[in-house]
Formats: C-alpha cells, sequence, structure tokens
C-alpha cells in the first residue's frame, strides 16, 4: 500500500508475527521511503567486496569447515550439512547450507523460538552458541547467493510469511551472513518480527556500515560486545538520507481514507 505523504511516496508496511497467515498479518507501524533503497552501484560495490573479502575468509574457512563436519557427521550419523530453501535477492530463491546442530528427525521448518529450550546435542549447540554452524555459507558468499552483510534469510512464506511489500524492500540486497538485525538486541527473536533493523540498514547500505556491522559482529562473538539498537549506530556510517522515522505509533496503521491511496 502505497500513502502520500507530502512529496514523499512511502509504504505501509506490515509484518507477521510467526503463527500468523498471510491474510492476517499484523500491523507494526513502519514507514519506509522507497527512493532510498540501495542503488546499481551500491550493490556492485558490495559484490566486489563480498568476493573479495569472502573469497579468502572460504580458504581460510575451508579446514574448519571440513574439521567439524567430520565431527557433526560422527556424533549424528547423518549428512553433517543441512540444506534449506530461503527466498534470495530478486526473485530468486537458494538452498542456504549450515552445519548441522539438530538431529534429522527436527523439523526442518523449526523457527529460532521453538527450537530454545528443546534438547539439542552438546556439539549442536556448541555450534550455534559460536555461530560455526554458519560457516559454510561463506561458500554461498562467493558464489554470489549471499553477502558476508545484509538481512537475515527469512523461512518460506508458509512459515515465516512477511507483507509481499517489505518482502521486497528485502529482497533488494543479497540476504547476509551477518547483518544489523543479527547483532541487534533483537536478534533473540526472528528478523521479520521486528522490521525496523533491516529497514534502517537498508536506507543506509554502504561498504562503512558493512565494516562496521562486521567489526561488531567479531566483537560479539568474542564477548568483546555488546548487542546494538539503532541509537547505537555511529552517525560517520550512516549515509546522511532526510530521516524517516522507523517505526511510527499503531495509530497510523489505521484504515487509511481512500482519498489518501494512491
Amino acid at each position: 500500500m502505497t500513502v502520500l505523504s507530502g512529496a514523499v511516496p512511502v509504504h505501509v508496511v506490515r509484518v507477521a508475527g510467526p503463527s500468523a497467515i498471510p491474510s492476517d498479518l499484523e500491523p507494526v507501524g513502519v514507514l519506509f521511503d522507497v527512493r532510498s533503497l540501495p542503488d546499481r552501484s551500491t550493490r556492485l560495490r558490495k559484490r566486489a567486496f563480498d568476493l573479495v573479502v569472502g573469497s579468502v575468509l572460504t580458504l581460510l574457512a575451508l579446514p574448519v569447515i571440513a574439521a567439524l563436519a567430520l565431527l557433526t557427521a560422527c556424533t549424528l550419523r547423518c549428512n553433517p550439512f543441512f540444506l534449506q530453501r530461503r527466498p534470495g535477492s530478486g526473485i530468486s530463491e537458494f538452498r542456504m547450507i549450515k552445519l548441522r546442530t539438530l538431529p534429522p528427525s527436527f523439523p526442518a521448518q523449526a523457527m529460532k523460538p521453538e527450537i530454545t529450550g528443546c534438547a539439542i546435542p552438546r556439539l549442536g549447540g556448541w555450534l550455534r552458541r559460536t555461530h560455526l554452524d554458519e560457516l559454510p555459507q561463506l561458500l554461498e558468499v562467493v558464489a554470489g547467493r549471499m553477502s558476508l552483510v545484509g538481512p537475515r534469510p527469512r523461512l518460506s512464506d508458509d512459515v515465516e510469511p512477511v507483507d509481499p511489500v517489505y518482502d521486497r524492500m528485502r529482497r533488494s540486497v543479497s540476504p547476509g551472513c551477518s547483518g544489523l538485525w543479527q547483532i541487534s538486541v533483537a536478534g533473540a527473536g526472528t528478523a521479520t518480527g521486528d522490521p525496523s533493523f533491516d529497514l534502517f540498514y537498508l536506507r543506509n547500505v554502504s561498504l562503512r556500515l558493512d565494516l562496521w556491522i562486521l567489526a561488531r559482529t567479531v566483537g560479539l562473538l568474542l564477548g568483546l560486545a555488546d548487542r546494538v539498537d539503532l541509537a547505537d549506530v555511529p552517525a560517520w556510517v550512516q549515509r546522511g538520507v532526510a530521516p524517516l522515522p522507523a517505526v511510527y505509533p499503531v495509530e497510523i496503521l489505521r484504515p487509511v481514507p481512500a482519498e489518501d491511496v494512491a
């Protein structure tokens, strides 16, 4: 739905909770200026950075991935790699690869809150806590299906439904191994459950922001940094676009009068 706000077109974005269905999406009150999505030159610079840095990291990580895959195969006695179809950039889908942390009998489409509190093998729990299970995703970065930094790949529509407009915004860049939501205070939930972090990232995509997020990711993994809120993002990594609040009061999302809808 497009709403005319002065001369600036903004979209009313509605995001579903994990248990909602597409026809019952719950509004969260987000307005977004679609003109601030990353342009082609920004995406090309981002891809060049991913290819160079991702290739180096992949070569360094391959021995670690091989060793962890062998341990996982011996522990779970199954294929150590877990592949799952996820929405990619544009209209594409890709098969995201991770090291398996749960037994094959566990539901493949389980959301993070559903896994919390379940009995997880000791090796799998360690891999999940250290995020080493995500190392194989570096292969997806080199192949161009993922980025080092970007929105977290969400699950399929039947498991994690989102508003189509919001989905198109997220697909304007490749999904990321890390990202603003992943290092945020909301990271314990689902990325689509709190869209303000992804939308903030999409309005400010740059190599400066990506480098800042990667540095914070390393600090978080090493226990040297805390999770961030939007107010923690320094001004020097932002693009300086005209400020537009990320989250509005719920009242804004009441039905829009017909004369205000384009």
